[in-house]
């Protein structure tokens, strides 16, 4: 019995603590626990350096593992061992009490018996098998067991196979939305780009005709006083005309003076200032959803709690927005670029068709005099000063 217990004991020194059996290659890792090299190898991510041990859960390197050449030596001895001497014989299966065989076992207590033991008041109300009859039963009660947890086996299996597969889904779907983030900035930037270009091309248009109407003003304007000035300087002399020359020429020089009228051009036409205020109004516009946005994004801050769908939903006005950025005076949607026309841009306006030619762009119209209508003395007086437009000025 004592050399059975010693060779059993021996067996479980030499037990790798992951595969259960006999230490194959057995190595030692950091934290002084020892395995099989290929169990320890193939535990926990491979393609980490450093991994839990199974025991004591502390982190050890995966370079440090250390063949531990006492236990391959214990090892190829036990493996030596011969049959008799890994499980001896009936013949030492010997009651040391009474000096008899064994032949029963004890069910309560679990111990071998003899025919005295078996007697006894310690064992007599117990269940008791010949040793034969109670192996079968524990090897039929192993045979269940193996059973049951071949079954388990089988849901572990399964479990780890839709917990690799819900991975696999759940790196697709980042991949998928890697793809798509990168390519919807990517229109975002050229929506941007595109904007950019067509409001500083408005405004531009806007500076060169409000140049070309300066000086169209200037010199109506200019014109104008230089005539208005004649005519002061003819009533002057009328003035020191003698009074038979002032009485004949006075009435032509007061009905000129009656009816001079000064035809005052807008300095800046409302039609240019129309299309000033739609630039500023787009251009704030587009500020405006940028910094919302901006808010929006520090306010959650994108942290690894953020769920997937408040991520997607933060971005989607702004898509929105810029895509479909403003609208023609009839309420159809406006390409935001110039060189972009209705009828290029797909359903969806997420997709061009082709570039419009030249004809299909908007033209400035020319300006000239007859953008500037004519008032008469009697229509000036009933203007209202501060109105923008014409004003007729009556001469003195």
């Amino acid at each position: 019995m004592a050399s059975q217990h010693f060779t059993n004991t021996l067996k479980e020194e030499v037990i790798c603590p992951i595969c259960m059996d006999i230490l194959q290659d057995p190595v030692t890792i950091d934290c002084g626990h020892n395995f099989c090299l290929r169990c320890i190898t193939q535990s926990g991510d491979t393609s980490n350096d450093f991994l839990n041990c199974p025991l004591c859960n502390k982190l050890v390197r995966r370079d440090t593992f250390r063949p531990n050449w006492l236990l391959v030596n214990l090892v190829e001895k036990i493996q030596a061992m011969g049959p008799s001497e890994m499980q001896p014989g009936r013949e030492e299966l010997k009651c040391q009490r009474h000096g008899e065989k064994f032949h029963y076992f004890c069910e309560y207590d679990g111990m071998f018996l003899c025919v005295v033991c078996r007697e006894s008041k310690d064992h007599k109300l117990h269940k008791i098998s010949l040793i034969e009859e109670a192996a079968l039963s524990y090897q039929g009660q192993l045979q269940s067991q193996v059973e049951v947890l071949q079954e388990k086996e089988k849901v572990i299996v399964q479990l780890k196979e839709q917990g690799e597969q819900k991975i696999n889904v759940f790196m697709a779907q980042v991949e998928l939305e890697k793809q798509r983030i990168i390519t919807e900035f990517k229109q975002l930037r050229q929506v941007l780009k595109e904007e950019e270009s067509f409001l500083l091309s408005r405004v531009l248009w806007l500076g060169q005709e409000e140049e070309k109407g300066k000086k169209f003003y200037i010199a109506s304007a200019e014109a104008q006083l230089n005539s208005f000035r004649k005519l002061i300087d003819s009533v002057k002399a009328m003035q020191r005309l003698p009074p038979s020359q002032l009485l004949r020429d006075v009435k032509v020089v007061l009905c000129r003076s009656e009816g001079f009228r000064y035809l005052s051009p807008s300095p800046v036409p409302l039609a240019l200032e129309k299309k000033l205020s739609e630039a500023q109004s787009r251009h704030d516009s587009l500020t405006e959803s940028l910094k919302r946005f901006k808010g929006k994004e520090k306010a959650i801050s994108f942290s690894i709690h953020l769920p997937l769908e408040e991520v997607i939903a933060a971005f989607l006005p702004l898509t929105s927005f810029l895509l479909s950025f403003s609208l023609q005076e009839d309420g159809t949607t406006k390409p935001a670029s110039p060189n972009l026309h209705p009828s290029t841009l797909s359903e969806d306006s997420f997709a061009v068709k082709a570039t419009p030619p030249a004809s299909l762009r908007p033209q400035p119209r020319p300006r000239s005099m007859a953008s500037f209508p004519e008032f008469s003395p009697n229509q000036a007086s009933s203007e209202n000063p501060s109105s923008p437009g014409l004003r007729a000025v009556r001469g003195p």
